[in-house]
């Protein structure tokens, strides 16, 4: 029997709570839907495999709806093991994995399912209609994968300019090394030499640890994989993990292929190692880990939480950065959080040790950094996304961010804390200080187009802006092309809401100052596209000279305000 035939009457309170979530979700509460068919779940004997895959396939589609990718396929899948013939829990389970373009094979194989799954010869309209959009889909995927495609080679271009032009004399962990022993012998700990140079050699160690791995395939399809695995060493992905949280620059050159090749194995190999979680995202995880945890203790479920939630920041790394799907990339983020958050909660009385060290206030502020980044990234390159929504949610969350770190210490202990005290403490209150200046600038930008340059609205949300670009300039290091990029945006903003010359020529100078300074470490861009970088710096001091000989020739004084003409960026 099809999961088309539902609700036995000998489970009455799931068909109730069934019946509640499907109210909730037509109403568009796709988390109050969510809760209503999980204590359905719960409700349900797993004897009665039809209404238990309608409820896990509903389930699904609730996290479709909230963008909870891993959640929704693994409720799906769970769908089509219960049910095998059910086809709208092979339809969901492809529309869980649609836009990563490794996953395409499954996509296509889940809606072939879906399709066979159809009653053949049923002519009625809503068979029809399952029909006719499973076709469609279907019928799309090879565009998709295209486009996917062609997304990627777009995100590659900065890499392979990289290759292309940098010198790997120059490269910022090399430039470091050299200049670490002065940097010990003066005392100096405020430079970013300190950080590229540890995060570098956590990638470089993790990179090492995944060298020797031999993959062998074993699939009957691609609903059966298995590998088998051969020299494979553990640790190598927290190791990477830990030099993405440092400094995500550190993965910002990488000009061995095999990296690109080995990665996704070297994940699966860990994650089978260590018992954690394939499929599912947070929801599904935590779930089982209770059980696990009420089984075994904490030690049970400790090693697998860590390689599952340091396997997803990996995975949305490599989304965000190589494929561009802002939506999966965002799903592996939060499930990352709320994983850490839920277990820093449930064990808050256990020592570090014990529960683990990712299990930390610095990796959640760190990973918390890395999903509002993701969310600057979806507001430039999706603008459909309700871009005010989403500028709102990025300055709370800075806002959070910004009110723990400016209670912390200002500086290390020691030496051997240099590293991580930048990473983990100065680094993110930076780029929280600069994820609150980006919203309050484009929320400005917004008011620009409604109200024009000169309402207060727009002028006040420009000075704060600058303001908290030019406070994260002074948080950086001098010598990090970060905090030249902080500046650069500063006086840019100010420019365009307009400002006395001599504010803003104070901004140019301490950039034409800096310069050399970066330039010792970070003569090759990792941030931007090398490029990109020099063309604004180099428009920043063709504009600073320019200013400097109207002063000189009587045409401009410091306190004359001066703003940007209609043509200039916005």
């Amino acid at each position: 029997m099809t999961a088309s035939a539902t609700d036995e009457p000998e489970h009455t309170a799931a068909a109730q709570l069934k019946a509640e979530g499907n109210t909730r979700f037509r109403a568009k509460d796709y988390t109050g839907a969510y809760t209503k068919f999980t204590e359905a779940i719960r409700h349900c004997s797993s004897s009665s495999s039809a209404l238990n895959a309608v409820l896990h396939c509903n389930r699904s589609a609730c996290s479709l709806a909230l963008g909870r990718f891993l959640d929704a396929y693994a409720d799906a899948n769970r769908a089509t093991e219960l049910d095998p013939g059910y086809a709208k829990a092979w339809a969901r389970r492809a529309a869980a994995q649609a836009g990563s373009p490794t996953a395409t094979p499954n996509v296509i194989y889940s809606l072939e399912r879906a399709l066979a799954c159809l009653p053949e010869g049923d002519t009625s309209p809503a068979v029809q209609k399952q029909r006719a959009e499973y076709a469609a889909l279907l019928a799309s995927v090879p565009q998709a994968q295209r486009k996917l495609e062609e997304e990627c080679a777009v995100r590659a271009r900065p890499w392979q300019e990289r290759l292309a032009l940098a010198d790997p004399a120059r490269l910022p962990w090399k430039l470091a090394a050299a200049a670490l022993p002065q940097l010990r012998q003066d005392g100096r700990w405020n430079s970013s030499a300190w950080l590229i140079s540890y995060a570098r050699s956590k990638f470089e160690r993790g990179f090492e640890l995944m060298k020797d791995l031999k993959v062998t395939p074993s699939s009957s399809g691609p609903n059966s994989y298995s590998e088998l695995y051969e020299h494979a060493q553990t640790g190598a992905v927290e190791h990477l993990t830990n030099a993405l949280l440092v400094d995500r620059r550190a993965m910002n050159y990488i000009d061995d292929p095999a990296f690109m090749t080995l990665l996704a194995p070297q994940m699966r190999f860990e994650r089978v190692h260590f018992k954690g979680w394939a499929n599912g995202g947070s929801q599904t995880v935590i779930e089982e880990a209770t059980r696990r945890y009420e089984e075994g203790g904490l030690t049970a479920v400790r090693d697998a939480l860590d390689i599952t939630v340091r396997c997803w920041i990996l995975q949305g790394w490599f989304d965000e950065t190589f494929i561009g799907s802002m939506d999966h990339t965002l799903d592996y983020y939060t499930c990352a959080l709320e994983v850490l958050q839920w277990g820093i909660r449930h064990w808050e009385d256990e020592e570090i040790e014990a529960r683990g060290l990712i299990f930390q206030d610095a990796m959640i502020r760190a990973v918390k950094l890395l999903r509002l980044r993701a969310l600057s990234r979806a507001y430039v390159s999706q603008p459909d996304r309700k871009p005010t929504q989403l500028l709102e949610e990025m300055r709370a969350g800075s806002d959070e961010l910004l009110k723990v770190l400016f209670e912390e210490r200002r500086t290390p202990l020691n030496e051997a804390e240099n590293a991580l005290f930048l990473g983990f403490v100065r680094y993110q209150l930076a780029e929280a200080l600069s994820l609150g200046a980006f919203c309050s600038h484009h929320l400005g930008m917004q008011a620009r187009v409604a109200y024009g340059m000169n309402h207060r609205t727009v002028v006040d949300a420009y000075t704060t802006a600058a303001v908290g670009y030019l406070r994260a300039a002074d948080v950086y290091p001098l010598d990090d092309e970060h905090h030249l990029w902080a500046l650069h945006c500063a006086w840019n903003i100010l420019y365009d809401v307009g400002r006395p010359a001599g504010q803003l020529i104070d901004i140019l100078d301490r950039m034409h100052d800096t310069l050399p300074r970066m330039n010792d470490i970070w003569d090759v861009a990792l941030e931007t596209g090398m490029r990109e970088r020099e063309a604004a710096f180099d428009k920043d001091m063709q504009q600073r000279a320019s200013f400097v000989e109207d002063l000189a020739n009587g045409r401009l004084t410091r306190g004359q305000s001066i703003m940007r003409g209609p043509s200039g960026p916005g």
